[in-house]
């Protein structure tokens, strides 16, 4: 846990030297639309799912997951901004049981409207917000055969993010945020829940996770 806070603060410190040398040429000093887009990696932690999948191996609650993330972002005020945002979350599971692997499978999409509060100087952006969304899951067991599940309901984020210039436009992009999202019960299409039948329980596809992100933003 300490080494992770002394590379993070190593980051941020990186970002404010690098756009301290940048030329006065790279100060927005009108308001900013800007577009985003990269991955990053999740820890994330749905117990109800790896209770499902685990079939009694040992299966830790908490998986690294990959995301990948677009954004459309516009200032409205001297220190505020707000951003739309579309993320998609993916994870798989090869479960070896009986001399067979299981596979499973799961991606969420999590569009999502922040509120963000705005600092910004020679060439850097530094953005602190929040704000939510309603967002939708699919798991999938493909075995003995393909079975489909869906789930839906509230997602809760909060982010910090940091923007360098590579040129007056071009920026890199980093950002770290936690999410709370809420989806509720798995269900195939004609409405029946999927039910640990192991834990006599129905399968919930809430979430909890903290992630890292990279990637580019272009400023207008």
């Amino acid at each position: 846990m300490v080494r992770k806070t002394v590379m993070c603060v190593v980051v941020v410190l990186g970002f404010a030297a690098v756009a301290e040398a940048r030329p006065d040429s790279l100060m927005f000093n009108r308001n900013y639309y800007g577009i985003s887009g990269g991955l990053g990696v999740s820890l994330l932690n749905a117990g109800d799912v790896v209770d499902f999948v685990s079939n009694g191996t040992n299966q830790s609650h908490f998986a690294a997951v990959a995301e990948f993330f677009g954004a459309l972002e516009v200032q409205i005020a001297e220190n505020w901004g707000i951003k739309g945002e579309y993320s998609y979350l993916l994870n798989s599971y090869n479960i070896p049981q009986g001399g067979i692997v299981l596979p499973y499978s799961y991606h969420v999409q999590m569009p999502s409207v922040l509120l963000e509060y705005v600092l910004k100087g020679n060439g850097y952006f530094f953005k602190f917000g929040g704000g939510g969304g309603y967002h939708f899951a699919q798991f999938e067991q493909d075995y003995p055969t393909t079975s489909t599940y869906r789930a839906r309901g509230v997602g809760l984020k909060i982010e910090g993010e940091g923007n360098t210039a590579f040129d007056e436009h071009l920026y890199g992009y980093i950002g770290a945020d936690a999410r709370d999202d809420i989806l509720g019960d798995l269900k195939d299409d004609p409405g029946t829940i999927l039910v640990n039948k192991s834990l006599n329980k129905d399968v919930k596809m809430n979430f909890i996770s903290v992630g890292l992100k990279f990637g580019l933003t272009y400023f207008f």
